[in-house]
């Protein structure tokens, strides 16, 4: 049963981390040729997390190793380091986007949307 899921979290990790890289690359092409910060946003976002599939997959390894002479009760307890480091990482994202977003709306510049846009954001929701 554990084997099995220490599976399921690495099969869920490897496809998150593929699928969310091919969606962050569409992203930002479109976000960047429309001048969308949110939708630059989105594909950093999405790109976070493919970095947190790959914090995942590190966690679930990490964790399922057996105890030894320096953790006698094993490495439970880097599922929740794991946890720090991905909260950490979309602090910082989310701070550079709101940064980014005040300066936009500060220069009082807009978005201009097209259907590559409207295209890529139904085809992320239907694979998220």
């Amino acid at each position: 049963m554990v084997d099995e899921k220490r599976n399921l979290g690495y099969l869920e990790g490897a496809l998150s981390a593929v699928l969310n890289t091919l969606l962050f690359g569409l992203k930002i092409w479109v976000g960047s040729a429309a001048g969308s910060v949110a939708m630059i946003a989105d594909a950093w976002h999405t790109m976070s997390d493919t970095l947190t599939s790959l914090v995942v997959v590190l966690g679930f390894w990490v964790s399922s190793r057996p105890g030894d002479r320096k953790h006698p009760f094993g490495h439970g307890r880097a599922e929740l380091v794991a946890a720090v480091v991905i909260g950490t990482l979309l602090g910082v994202v989310g701070a550079n986007f709101l940064k980014d977003a005040i300066v936009q709306l500060r220069e009082r510049r807009g978005a201009e949307f097209g259907a590559a846009a409207v295209i890529v954001f139904a085809v992320s929701v239907l694979l998220k």
